[in-house]
């Protein structure tokens, strides 16, 4: 693992002062009551640049609720070359805890509020090179505790602008923002390319506003982990109306999981071009994307450039390039195999046209002392098209037989549980809960429970 005070890329800032040079008099931000062009925001980067700089940390941590705040955090962070930490409230409490972490300074929302109002010029670090570590990234925590995934500035850069050549953002475009800013997703994935691009972040009040902000603010575009995909889908089907327009909304980037086909089928009989994609954190995160103009419902679409992709042994999926990570803070044990590929534990294809197709996660196939194997993704699916439940998860506690926990809020459970249980013989045990299953901040289930 390279050591985070190494030296870095000019790229980043670079491609940022372009970005503002050129598009400085568009709206990049608008929210309730609030709206910044692209010059206004870069004159709250620098100021909380400065602030940051001050500290005199060559690590930092962000953990700022505000998404605004959020976001001019880590621009200032990726401008200033001070390696940072975009903290959710499980990273929160994972890095408070962690002795690796103590003497990391936390920056907070209230922090970048009084840097904004006191103001300040700041003069970018020429002297950043682009292999230093820009941010130290939790991984999901689905299967583990979440691990920080060291990203250089080539890394990230090499990602987005790839993405930006597979998925042709366009100037003027209109995006509703509702990601978590602490997973790579929110931050390579749609923030760096809407700024590179010229395109207008809309804040959303909260997903639950989804619907009602779409339509207030025009937008053109979102980005959204697949859970919201299919509510979207379920409260346009329960309108019963197919002339029901969700204003000028054209498409949606979908990522955290794989997008089922039946999702996009069905979000395209109102109109709307539903999209999968591949990432992991490692990979800073995507590793392939479908666009408007090449797709393919269900796939995960085609592999990006800035990286390869090759099918290993057991169908697992292995990756290399330029988006590679650098390794695990704090870990020094290398996390690719002798030929350079990292194992990415998900199994998959690649078609004749060069489509990936995720097919399921080598962690979630459970095998029982006797050996049978079990697909925990496949149950899942099966028991979620139960009546009464809304989501449900496999568990094997190292023991003969597999623990279902149910969530489920409506229904008999004695009939549930019949139904469950005739499934398969190696399902022993269900334990009901009348609360959303944990998950992370995309919405996939976290496995160890």
């Amino acid at each position: 693992m390279k050591n985070i005070c190494d030296a870095s890329s000019f790229l980043f800032a670079d491609k940022y002062i372009e970005s503002i040079a050129e598009f400085g008099e568009l709206v990049f931000w608008e929210e309730e009551k609030t709206k910044l062009t692209y010059r206004m925001f870069h004159r709250n980067v620098c100021a909380v640049a400065s602030y940051i700089a001050q500290l005199n940390s060559p690590l930092v941590a962000l953990y700022i609720q505000k998404p605004l705040y959020m976001t001019v955090g880590i621009i200032a962070c990726l401008y200033s070359g001070i390696t940072f930490i975009p903290c959710g409230e499980d990273n929160y409490l994972h890095i408070s805890s962690a002795t690796e972490y103590k003497d990391v300074p936390v920056i907070m929302d209230d922090e970048i509020e009084d840097a904004i109002k006191k103001g300040a010029v700041f003069t970018v670090n020429k002297t950043i090179n682009e292999n230093r570590t820009a941010i130290v990234a939790f991984s999901s925590g689905t299967m583990s505790e979440p691990k920080g995934v060291c990203l250089s500035y080539h890394n990230i850069m090499s990602d987005v602008l790839s993405g930006l050549r597979a998925f042709d953002c366009k100037q003027g475009t209109r995006y509703l923002h509702i990601l978590p800013l602490y997973h790579m997703f929110g931050i390579s994935v749609e923030l760096l390319p809407i700024l590179f691009s010229g395109g207008t972040i809309c804040c959303s009040k909260s997903p639950y506003f989804f619907i009602e902000d779409v339509i207030k603010y025009g937008v053109d575009i979102s980005f959204v982990p697949v859970g919201m995909a299919e509510v979207l889908l379920k409260v346009m089907r329960a309108k019963n109306d197919y002339s029901f327009k969700l204003g000028n909304l054209k498409t949606l980037l979908c990522g955290g999981a794989k997008l089922p086909k039946e999702i996009s089928e069905g979000l395209m009989e109102y109109n709307i071009l539903a999209l999968g994609s591949y990432g992991m954190t490692e990979c800073a995160p995507g590793i392939a994307i479908n666009s408007v103009r090449d797709h393919k419902f269900g796939s995960a679409g085609k592999v990006i450039d800035c990286c390869e992709v090759t099918i290993g042994d057991n169908s697992e999926i292995l990756v290399k390039g330029d988006n590679l990570f650098e390794g695990y803070f704090g870990d020094d044990n290398p996390q690719v195999d002798s030929e350079g590929w990292f194992h990415t534990k998900d199994y998959g294809y690649i078609d004749a046209e060069g489509f990936l197709w995720i097919e399921g996660r080598i962690d979630d196939i459970i095998v029982l002392s006797d050996g049978h194997k079990y697909s925990a993704e496949k149950y899942e699916s099966m028991i979620n098209e139960i009546d009464g439940v809304r989501e449900s998860l496999l568990i094997n506690y190292k023991t003969d037989g597999l623990t279902c926990y149910v969530y489920s809020d409506k229904g008999e459970k004695s009939t549930i549980e019949k139904q469950i249980y005739a499934m398969s013989r190696a399902i022993t045990k269900i334990v009901f809960t009348d609360q959303p299953l944990p998950k992370n901040g995309l919405g996939k289930l976290k496995r160890y429970l």
